[in-house]
């Protein structure tokens, strides 16, 4: 059994569980950027309730809609501060993901070339075995 394990190989678990945090970091860069896009349309909301305030001369209600409408504003940066770490982990996410699938690639290429060593060192101890 041990030889067997040995030469088919194990599962790569981790290229799976890569995969997954992959995911899970676009959604969350998704997220963020549907974040950003609500406070912009709430912050342009705001605005255009400003500009009705100021056609009604009504000064206080207007500089409480561009107030909140700075708050949005400045969520909305936030929210893009935000976005670059992710980008960037995303990237070497990705990036640690091509070296691996490179590697287990690689493994397999050497896997193949042991099986077929352990095969052709098997076939060789059978005929000797045979005309012995």
């Amino acid at each position: 059994m041990m030889m067997v394990t040995w030469l088919a190989g194990k599962p790569c678990k981790s290229l799976s569980e890569l995969h997954k945090s992959i995911v899970v970091t676009k959604k969350h860069l998704e997220s963020l950027e549907q974040w950003e896009k609500d406070c912009l349309e709430k912050a342009a909301i705001n605005l255009e309730k400003a500009r009705e305030h100021c056609r009604k001369y009504d000064r206080d209600d207007a500089l409480y809609c561009l107030k909140l409408k700075r708050l949005h504003e400045r969520t909305a940066q936030t929210s893009r501060n935000l976005q670059l770490p992710v980008r960037i982990q995303l990237v070497s996410m990705e990036r640690v993901k091509d070296k691996l699938t490179e590697a287990m690639r690689d493994k397999d290429h050497t896997t193949k070339k042991t099986i077929q060593v352990f095969i052709y060192f098997s076939l060789l101890l059978l005929i000797l075995a045979y005309f012995v």
